[in-house]
C-alpha cells in the first residue's frame, strides 16, 4: 500500500511547484468552472448513403476568438473530424456507404455502381471495402453524400489541429459497420473528464403512408404523406425523390379499383418532397382527374419501399354529395345585406387552399340577376359564403348589389353537377324583401324662443348602404317643415336635409331654426317663422311603406311663450350684525319655460346680462351703495324651466330697507316683453332667552335656548351664533360667581334645524366655565337690534347646588373572611366628566364590633366609569382571634355576630353643610361549609371530584388556600386524607380528586369493595351558629362535620328493595294446606326477593292477628339477603284456637331503625275446630 500512498503526495508537490512557478513568472492563475458538454445526433437511425450530423455543445470550448483544439469525438473508436461553427458549437459527419462513380461520372449514384465502405477513410477504393457490385480498380476515387447546408464554419486557428470544411469526401468520417449494427458516438469531455455518448443504428426502416382524406370528390387534389427515414440522406436540406436513390425503382403509385377491378399505375413517378431538412417525412400531391376517377371508384395509394422490400398502401373512396344553399334570414329590408351559404364537400377540391365558387342570384324586379362569387370559409371546410345587398337602384354586379322592390322574392341557385347518386341537381333558396313604414318625430312637444327644432326620421328603406352614414337631401323633398296659426299656413313648407346618425342606424336627423321674422329654406337647414301659439308641422313623404305604397307622415308641436313667475323664499330678511356683518341670504325662484333652451342639460344665465336684478332701497327710495346687482340664474334640473338665484345681503343693507327683485321677461304669454317684481323687507326682532333647568349641580349639562329670527340668515341651512369676545353685541355671554364677568365667556349656539330661528347650546357646568357649589350661573343675550331697533340685554340666572352622598354595601351579611364592596354615590365628586375621578381614602372609615378603631381603605375609591358620580372600593374582613396588632388599611377584624359600619365624610351636602358623615352597616355571620361529590355512583377507573365551599376558609385573598377532608369507605373506614386547593384566589371554593383501588388505601387511592358506600367528610371550625346543636343554650361554637356520600360499583338500593310473597300454609313437607287445625303445628311460608343492587341487612317479621285484631303470634328473622337473591322463610305456628286469622309479613332495617324495606303482605287463614 505504501507506493499507492506516495502518488498523491507527488501529485500535490507537482501542483505546488506549478503554482509557485506561475507566481514567480507573473502568469495569472484562476480556477474556472467546468461544464459538461452535450452530444447531439441528427438521427439515431440511418441507412444506405445517408450521413449523420454530430453536434457538440460545450461552453468550455465554445470561444471562437481563442485557439481551441477540436473536441475528441469517436465513432466506434474511430476519430471523427470536427469543425467549429460560428456560434461556438462543433459539428462533424459520419457515413457508412459510398460508391465509385463508374457507370456515369456524374457525382450521383447510378444503379450498378459498386457500393463501398471506405474503411481507412482515405477517399480511395482499397481491397476488402466492397459491399456490392463489381470492385473498381484500386485507388479509384470514391463518392458519397455531401451535406448541402452545413453550419457556417468559424475560420480555424493555426496550430489547433482543426481543418477547414471544404465539403470534400474525406471531410466526412466513415464508420465501418454492417446493416443492423450500431455506431457508438462518444464525446470525450476533458472538463470535467466524462464521456458523453449516443448510439445510431445503421439499418433500414419500414415506411408508412397516409392521405389527407378518407374520401375525395372527382377532380380533387390528394395530398399523400410518406414517412421513410431511408430517404433522409442529407440532414441539412429538404430532399425530393421520384425513384429510390439506390436501385432506381419508382416509389409512389396511385391505382384505381372500379367495379371490383383494380387498375395499377393510374398515376406514377410522383415526386416526393421532404417537409423540411432532416424530417424524413415526404409529401406528394396528385389531382384525381374526373377522366380517371368517377363516383364509386376507390383510389389506392401505393408506396413501394425498397429497403426493406415492402409495399405499404392506403385507400380513399370517390364520392359526391348533394349540396345545400341558404339565405341567412327569411326576409330582408331594402338596403339590407344577405349572407348566402353554400355547403358541398364536392367543391372542396383542395384541402390546403381556400377555394371559390359562383351561384346565381336574381329577384322579381331583376330576373336576369348575376353570378355571385362565394369564398370558402377556411381551408378544407367545403362551406362557401358571399354577401349580396338589396337596393331600389339598378343592379350592380361588381359591387354585389341586386335591384329589388317591396314584396319581391329574391332567389339563389346552385347547380350541383353531381348529387349523392351522381345526378345533376338544382339547389335553390328564396327570401322576401320587406319595406317599412317610416316614422317622423320632433324632440319637444312645446318649443320656446331660442330653441332649435330637431326632426328625427326613422326608415330602414332609406338605409341603402349599411357601411356608411347616408343622407336624405333636402333636394329630394322627402322631409319638410311649415308653421300654422290662425287656421292658415303662415310659413313653409321648407325642405329639410336629414343625416343618418351613424352607419346602418336607419335613423336620420335634421334641424330647423325658429324666428319671429320671415323664414327661408337655408340650404336644407330652414329658418321657420313662428309666433306664440303657432303649430309646427314636420312631414315625411315615405316613398314605400310596409305595403309598398307611398305615405305622408306628420309630426306636430306647438310654439309658445310664457309669462314668468317670481318668488322669494321669505318676506323678511335680517340685517348684518357685529358677529355676522353680512345680512340674510335671499333665495329667488324664477319659473319660465321660455328660458328652458336645452332640454337635455341644465341652462345657466350668467352675469352680466342675466334677466334678474336685485336692489336694496332706503326709506327715500334710493339704492344702497353697491346696489342694484345682476344675479346668475341656474336651472334646478334639466328641462324643468325653473331657475334659482341667491344673494347675500351686504353690510350696506339696513333695518327697514326695501328689497326689490325684478325679472325682465322677454316674452310673456302674448309674446311681449314684461317686467315682474317681488319685494321683501329688512327687519329685526326681539330675542327670547331660556334654560332647561332652574338649578344644576356641578358637572351636569345645561341647555341654553335662544329664539332669535334675526340670526336666521340662511333659510335653507342651519345657522350658527359664534362665540365672540365676552360682551360682544349679538352674542351670548356666560359667567358664574366664581369667574365673575372678568373671566366670563361667550358660547356658540346652533340652530335646531333649517329655518327655525331657534338656537341651542349645551354647556357642562364646571367644565365649560369654572364654577363652585353655591354659585349663581348667569346667561345673557346681547340683542344688538330688537323689534324697535334698540340695543337690549336679556339675562337668565341658574343656581348651582350640591348633592347629599349615599353609601351602600354589596351585601347585608358577610362571612368572616369575606370581601366587602363599598359603593359611594356622590355626583359632587364627579370633577372631570371625561375621566375616572376618585375619593380620598381618608374620607372613608370602617369599624366592627370586634375592632372599634376606624380603619381607612388601602387606596382611593375610583369612579365606576367617567361622568357616573358612582365610586367603589373593597375591604377585606379577617377572622378575629384575639389579635392586638391593628389591622392594615383595607382590612378589619370581625367575628360571628359583629356589625360592620362604613362611614363616608361628605364634603358638602344638598343643604350646604360640610363634612357630613354618611354611613351603611352590615352583619358578619359564620358560614357553614358544604361538601359535594361530583357523581352519585362511581366505578373502578373513575376519578372522583370533591368540592368544599367555605368562605370562612378563604384566609388569604391573594393566594389559593388549602383545606383538608377525609374520605373513607365501608371497606376501609380509616380511609385517606385529601388536601383540597382553592379554585382561584379569594373564591372560597376548594377542589381535589381521588381514585379507587382493590388494594390497600394509599395516597389518593381509596380501598373499596366491589360494591361499597363512599363518604367524604369536612370539619368546619367556623360554622353558622344555627347549625351548631345546643348553641342557644351554651353559646359555645363547636366544630360541625359536613358529609357527602356516593355509591361505588352499583346504584343505591331502592327505597323498598325487598319484595315478600303472600303468606301460605304448608305442612312440614312443604305441601300447601287449605286450612290449619286447632292445636296442630303448621308452617307460615313466604319468599323474600332482594330487587336491589347490593346486599341488604334486614329484619323479617311475621305476626298473626285474630278476628278482633289482637296479635296472637309474632316471630322474626334477622340477616343479610344478597343482591338480586331470594330467601324462603317457613315460620312454625301451632294455633291454640280455631277461627279466622290474618297473617302479616314485612321487613324493616332493624329494631333500632324500623324503616320499612318492603310493602306489607297480608293473607287470611282459617283454623278448624278440633273436638
Amino acid at each position: 500500500m505504501k507506493p499507492f500512498q506516495a502518488k498523491p503526495l507527488r501529485a500535490a508537490a507537482l501542483l505546488l511547484a506549478i503554482l509557485l512557478a506561475s507566481t514567480l513568472t507573473g502568469l495569472p492563475w484562476k480556477a474556472q468552472a467546468q461544464t459538461q458538454g452535450t452530444l447531439t445526433l441528427s438521427s439515431t437511425v440511418f441507412s444506405g448513403f445517408s450521413v449523420i450530423q454530430i453536434t457538440v455543445s460545450d461552453p468550455d470550448i465554445s470561444d471562437t476568438t481563442a485557439p481551441i483544439a477540436p473536441p475528441n469525438v469517436t465513432a466506434n473508436g474511430v476519430s471523427v473530424k470536427m469543425y467549429q461553427a460560428t456560434d461556438g458549437t462543433w459539428f462533424g459527419y459520419i457515413r457508412v456507404w459510398c460508391w465509385a462513380d463508374t457507370v456515369a461520372a456524374n457525382g450521383a449514384y447510378d444503379p450498378g455502381e459498386p457500393i463501398i465502405i471506405d474503411k481507412n477513410n482515405n477517399g480511395q477504393y482499397d481491397g476488402g471495402e466492397l459491399v456490392s457490385g463489381v470492385a473498381p480498380a484500386p485507388g479509384t476515387a470514391l463518392v458519397g453524400i455531401t451535406p448541402a447546408n452545413p453550419p457556417v464554419q468559424d475560420p480555424p486557428e493555426a496550430g489547433t489541429g482543426e481543418t477547414t470544411w471544404t465539403g470534400a469526401f474525406t471531410d466526412i468520417t466513415t464508420a465501418d459497420v454492417h446493416l443492423g449494427q450500431q455506431v457508438t458516438i462518444i464525446y470525450h469531455d476533458n472538463n470535467p473528464a466524462v464521456q458523453v455518448s449516443d448510439v445510431a443504428v445503421f439499418d433500414y426502416t419500414q415506411a408508412t403512408i397516409s392521405t389527407d382524406r378518407d374520401e375525395y370528390p372527382p377532380g380533387a387534389k390528394a395530398y399523400i404523406t410518406i414517412e421513410d427515414q431511408d430517404l433522409n440522406q442529407d440532414p441539412t436540406q429538404a430532399e425530393s425523390y421520384t425513384v429510390d436513390p439506390i436501385n432506381g425503382q419508382v416509389l409512389l403509385h396511385i391505382d384505381r379499383t372500379r367495379a371490383g377491378v383494380t387498375t395499377q399505375d393510374i398515376y406514377s413517378n410522383i415526386q416526393l418532397v421532404e417537409t423540411g431538412p432532416n424530417t424524413g417525412v415526404f409529401e406528394a400531391q396528385q389531382t384525381l382527374s374526373t377522366a380517371n376517377f368517377q363516383l364509386g371508384d376507390v383510389a389506392i395509394f401505393r408506396y413501394e419501399d425498397q429497403h426493406p422490400t415492402t409495399t405499404v398502401k392506403t385507400s380513399a373512396s370517390i364520392t359526391t354529395h348533394l349540396g345545400s344553399i341558404s339565405f341567412d334570414a327569411d326576409s330582408y329590408r331594402v338596403g339590407g345585406t344577405a349572407q348566402i351559404t353554400l355547403e358541398d364537400p364536392d367543391l372542396n377540391l383542395d384541402s390546403k387552399n381556400v377555394e371559390q365558387q359562383q351561384v346565381k342570384v336574381w329577384s322579381d324586379s331583376d330576373t336576369a340577376g348575376f353570378n355571385l362569387p362565394l369564398t370558402e370559409t377556411d381551408v378544407d371546410t367545403g362551406i362557401f359564403t358571399g354577401n349580396v345587398t338589396f337596393t331600389t337602384g339598378a343592379t350592380d354586379a361588381a359591387n354585389r348589389r341586386l335591384k329589388v322592390t317591396s314584396g319581391d322574392l329574391v332567389y339563389v341557385l346552385y347547380k350541383d353537377s353531381s348529387d349523392d347518386v351522381g345526378l345533376q341537381a338544382d339547389v335553390m333558396d328564396t327570401a322576401t324583401i320587406i319595406s317599412y313604414t317610416g316614422t317622423i318625430s320632433l324632440d319637444r312637444d312645446v318649443y320656446v324662443p331660442g330653441v332649435i327644432v330637431h326632426i328625427t326620421v326613422w326608415d330602414p328603406d332609406e338605409n341603402l348602404d349599411p357601411s356608411a352614414a347616408e343622407t336624405i337631401p333636402y333636394t329630394s323633398g322627402k322631409v319638410t317643415v311649415e308653421s300654422w296659426w290662425g287656421g292658415q299656413r303662415r310659413d313653409g313648407p321648407h325642405r329639410v336635409t336629414c343625416i343618418e346618425t351613424g352607419e346602418d342606424t336607419s335613423t336620420f336627423e335634421g334641424k330647423v331654426y325658429l324666428q319671429f321674422t320671415a323664414g327661408s329654406e337655408n340650404q336644407g337647414i330652414p329658418k321657420l317663422q313662428v309666433k306664440s301659439g303657432a303649430i309646427i308641422k314636420a312631414k315625411y313623404y315615405d316613398q314605400m311603406d310596409e305595403w309598398g305604397n307611398q305615405r305622408t307622415l306628420l309630426a306636430e308641436s306647438r310654439f309658445e311663450t310664457y309669462t314668468g313667475t317670481l318668488n322669494l323664499n321669505s318676506e323678511v330678511y335680517p340685517p348684518g350684525c357685529t358677529l355676522h356683518p353680512q345680512g340674510g341670504k335671499v333665495k329667488i325662484e324664477v319659473s319660465d319655460p321660455d328660458l328652458n333652451l336645452n332640454p337635455n342639460s341644465i341652462d345657466v344665465y350668467d352675469t352680466p346680462g342675466s334677466p334678474l336684478n336685485l336692489d336694496v332701497k332706503d326709506a327715500s327710495g334710493n339704492s344702497r351703495a353697491g346696489y342694484p346687482v345682476n344675479l346668475r340664474l341656474i336651472e334646478t334640473e334639466a328641462n324643468s324651466g325653473i331657475f334659482t338665484a341667491e344673494h347675500q345681503l351686504t353690510n350696506q343693507a339696513q333695518r327697514n330697507d326695501l328689497i326689490e327683485v325684478t325679472y325682465n321677461d322677454n316674452y310673456d304669454q302674448s309674446g311681449n316683453p314684461r317686467t315682474i317684481t317681488a319685494y321683501a323687507r329688512i327687519a329685526t326682532h326681539t330675542g327670547s332667552l331660556s334654560v332647561d333647568k332652574e338649578t344644576v349641580q356641578l358637572f351636569t349639562e345645561l341647555t341654553i335656548t335662544l329664539v332669535e329670527p334675526d340670526w336666521n340668515f340662511d333659510k335653507e341651512k342651519v345657522d350658527v351664533i359664534p362665540a365672540g369676545a365676552f360682551g360682544s353685541w349679538s352674542g351670548v355671554d356666560v359667567w358664574t360667581t366664581t369667574t365673575g364677568t372678568a373671566r366670563g365667556i361667550q358660547v356658540e349656539l346652533r340652530e335646531t334645524d333649517v329655518d327655525t330661528g331657534v338656537f341651542e347650546a349645551t354647556i357642562m357646568v364646571g367644565q365649560t366655565i369654572a364654577a363652585s357649589y353655591g354659585d349663581t350661573l348667569t346667561i345673557r343675550y346681547n340683542d344688538e337690534a330688537d323689534a324697535a331697533g334698540g340695543n337690549v340685554q336679556v339675562e337668565v340666572k341658574v343656581e348651582i347646588k350640591a348633592y347629599t352622598a349615599t353609601v351602600t354595601l354589596d351585601r347585608e351579611t358577610y362571612a368572616c373572611n369575606d370581601k366587602m364592596v363599598i359603593t359611594i354615590t356622590d355626583p359632587d365628586m364627579n370633577i372631570d366628566s371625561g375621566a375616572i375621578d376618585s375619593i380620598d381614602p381618608t374620607r372613608v372609615k370602617v369599624k366592627s364590633t370586634s375592632w372599634s378603631n376606624p380603619v381607612n381603605p388601602a387606596s382611593a375609591l375610583l369612579e365606576t366609569e367617567p361622568d357616573s358620580g358612582v365610586f367603589q372600593g373593597t375591604f377585606r374582613l379577617i377572622l378575629y382571634t384575639g389579635q392586638t396588632t391593628p389591622p392594615a388599611n383595607g382590612t378589619i377584624y370581625v367575628y360571628n355576630g359583629d356589625g360592620v359600619t362604613v362611614t363616608y365624610i361628605d364634603p358638602l351636602n344638598s343643604k350646604g353643610e360640610v363634612d357630613v358623615p354618611v354611613s351603611a352597616s352590615a352583619l358578619v355571620e359564620f358560614t357553614t361549609a358544604t361538601i359535594t361529590l361530583d357523581k352519585e355512583v362511581y366505578y373502578m377507573g373513575d376519578t372522583a371530584l370533591v368540592t368544599v365551599t367555605d368562605p370562612d376558609a378563604n384566609q388569604n385573598p391573594s393566594a389559593r388556600d388549602l383545606v383538608d377532608v377525609s374520605v373513607f369507605s365501608q371497606a376501609d373506614p380509616a380511609g385517606i386524607k385529601l388536601s383540597l386547593l382553592e379554585t382561584t384566589p379569594d373564591s372560597g371554593v376548594f377542589e381535589g380528586t381521588f381514585r379507587f383501588t382493590e388494594d390497600v388505601s394509599q395516597g389518593s387511592f381509596l380501598h373499596v369493595n366491589s360494591i361499597d358506600l363512599i363518604t367524604a367528610r369536612y370539619s368546619d371550625t367556623t360554622p353558622n351558629p344555627s347549625d351548631v346543636p345546643g348553641y342557644e343554650n351554651t353559646g359555645i361554637l363547636q366544630t360541625v362535620k359536613v358529609e357527602a356520600k356516593a355509591y361505588f360499583g352499583a346504584p343505591p338500593q331502592p327505597e323498598t328493595p325487598l319484595e315478600i310473597s303472600e303468606p301460605q300454609l304448608v305442612d312440614e313437607e312443604g305441601n300447601p294446606q287449605i286450612s290449619a287445625e286447632q292445636g296442630k303445628p303448621v308452617l307460615i311460608s313466604t319468599e323474600v326477593f332482594n330487587s336491589g343492587t347490593r346486599d341488604q341487612p334486614f329484619l323479617y317479621i311475621v305476626q298473626i292477628k285474630d278476628s278482633e285484631g289482637r296479635v296472637v303470634f309474632l316471630n322474626f328473622v334477622e340477616g343479610v339477603i344478597p343482591a338480586e337473591a331470594t330467601l324462603s322463610f317457613k315460620i312454625p305456628w301451632t294455633p291454640k284456637n280455631f277461627g279466622t286469622f290474618t297473617v302479616e309479613a314485612y321487613a324493616w332495617k332493624g329494631w333500632e331503625e324500623p324503616t320499612p324495606l318492603s310493602k306489607e303482605t297480608v293473607a287470611t287463614i282459617h283454623v278448624a275446630f278440633k273436638p
